[in-house]
């Protein structure tokens, strides 16, 4: 995909995923070492907060797309956790353009307690994630999009708006 003109990543039924993973793909679309994102994670039982700092690897496997083309990323009520951070971070990096409806609302980390011996557990938020400079994250309100459309109609959105951008020659594009 690093010879394209544009990229679409197509996240509407994302529900999640791990933060390396999230930083690990917009090393792809980011400049290097760029701090997208801090989550701090308590420990359990204390009010004592560690923190992580979510940064984009220095150098990736293969060719990058690139820091400067036009990216697109489609969300849905449906896209959540890391989907979810995905699309904050490249939408308050000014990266690229946020199309769909807004995502489903769960920026807080979680982990499983189990209670007692049923086999049962429950997922508590043991965290929280939020953008280093604005302080702010997506827990309950969700990513609003750039571009608000329905999200069967993202795709086609996303398409309009790179045929309308007048400096793009679009010879290739990718789904991702």
């Amino acid at each position: 995909v690093a010879d394209t003109d544009a990229l679409i990543f197509d996240l509407r039924n994302n529900m999640g995923g791990s933060p390396e993973l999230v930083h690990y793909y917009l090393s792809y679309v980011m400049p290097p070492n760029t701090h997208v994102i801090d989550t701090y994670y308590r420990t359990a039982g204390k009010y004592v907060y560690t923190l992580t700092q979510g940064v984009t690897e220095e150098t990736v496997p293969g060719k990058s797309f690139g820091p400067s083309k036009p990216i697109y990323v489609l969300c849905s009520n449906k896209t959540a956790s890391g989907g979810e951070e995905f699309s904050f971070d490249v939408q308050l990096q000014k990266r690229g353009t946020v199309v769909g409806d807004t995502t489903w609302g769960g920026a807080h980390p979680v982990s499983p307690f189990s209670i007692g011996s049923s086999g049962l557990s429950i997922f508590v938020p043991s965290g929280t994630s939020e953008d280093p400079l604005s302080k702010d994250n997506w827990e309950i309100k969700g990513v609003s999009p750039d571009v608000h459309v329905h999200p069967d109609r993202a795709l086609d959105r996303a398409l309009e708006m790179i045929d309308d951008h007048a400096k793009l020659k679009v010879d290739s594009l990718a789904f991702v």
